[in-house]
């Protein structure tokens, strides 16, 4: 085991309710403002570009000592749910693209898992290939967007790691199953990804290393709470880097 404390790295919040210190505006492509009367009278768009008043994106590098780097805020300015799947491409500091460099996501808001409810939703960015110490920033395009029928929910579903025993221990030591607890009226679906993440130079943002799935769609009761176990890849990695790699359990609205 290493003889000093694995990084904390795990805190996050809504950034949609935080102050704008570390924030950077996202570039966006303007493609034609589609008003949202249009998204909900045939559910789903697609194409080159969906543009519109339906989201904005906000860029946080770095939100300080305990959170974690790479966020994506995602803005929504209606009071519908809504399912984007979205592109991503790194820019430098003059706003020019890094071709060199690909963008990927944690949750999955490029692929269409992450609900977007009216409160907001959080993903957090994976850069890859060269040069990657020169990403100052990101374009966000959403390809498609469906309005879906997503229970209200006012705060996050929280979770609980347990060993083997059942006793409450934290995200990075060896875990063996998940409480999630949910603390709104209505039931929801969430998805529960366990992330190893890498340990940067001092002047690197830290990103993901591995982002592992646990289980599939998981559906939580209202007031209630479900037990999730970390079995297959999920176990099988926990098993490899528990107290060698700092790590995060993570749960996120999904369908």
């Amino acid at each position: 085991m290493p003889s000093q404390p694995l990084p904390q790295v795990d805190q996050t919040r809504r950034v949609t309710n935080l102050a704008p210190a570390g924030r950077r505006r996202v570039f966006r492509v303007a493609a034609g403002l589609v008003a949202l009367a249009a998204l909900s009278a045939c559910g789903i768009l697609q194409g080159e570009t969906v543009e519109d008043r339906t989201l904005s994106y906000d860029y946080y590098p770095s939100y300080g000592e305990g959170y974690m780097n790479q966020l994506l805020s995602i803005s929504n300015h209606t009071q519908q749910s809504v399912v984007p799947t979205l592109a991503l491409q790194a820019l430098d500091t003059h706003g020019k693209v890094l071709q060199d460099v690909s963008v990927t996501t944690v949750f999955g808001s490029d692929r269409g898992k992450v609900v977007v409810l009216p409160n907001g939703a959080t993903d957090v960015l994976i850069f890859n290939g060269a040069n990657l110490e020169r990403v100052a920033d990101v374009r966000v395009v959403a390809r498609q967007m469906e309005v879906i029928e997503f229970p209200r929910a006012e705060v996050d579903v929280r979770t609980e790691p347990l060993d083997a025993a059942g006793r409450s221990v934290t995200r990075n030591d060896l875990f063996k199953s998940v409480v999630l607890y949910n603390d709104n009226p209505a039931p929801v679906t969430v998805r529960l990804v366990y992330i190893v993440w890498d340990v940067p130079l001092p002047d690197r943002t830290q990103q993901a290393q591995q982002v592992v799935p646990v289980g599939d769609l998981i559906s939580v009761p209202g007031k209630g709470s479900v037990t999730v176990p970390m079995d297959g890849e999920a176990g099988a990695v926990i098993e490899r880097t528990a107290g060698y790699a700092p790590a995060s359990i993570k749960v996120y609205f999904s369908r």
